[in-house]
């Protein structure tokens, strides 16, 4: 059954790094509902706020080749807000 996921990736200022990160979830199968991104500079590390819509074991996995990607600092996990879609289910 597919869920959505929330995700937040802190990233350094790596050259694409953000390329990295969506073909990874393309590459997973799992949909990108929604990205928000804030690029890195001097001061702070960029930011990705990422919704994926997926199965939960897909979503572990992306979870985990995020973190192992290089130019991504953390990613985590945002609250318990999954939603249940069932096939052809809108």
């Amino acid at each position: 059954m597919r869920q959505t996921h929330h995700l937040d990736l802190t990233l350094a200022a790596a050259p694409l790094v953000l390329d990295r990160v969506v073909s990874l979830c393309r590459a997973r199968q799992c949909a990108i509902v929604a990205l928000r991104y804030e690029s890195a500079d001097r001061h702070r590390p960029g930011r990705v706020s990422l919704t994926l819509e997926g199965t939960s074991r897909m979503a572990r996995i992306v979870t985990q080749r995020l973190a192992a990607t290089p130019g991504v600092l953390a990613v985590a996990a945002v609250g318990e807000r999954a939603q249940m879609h069932a096939p052809g289910v809108t």
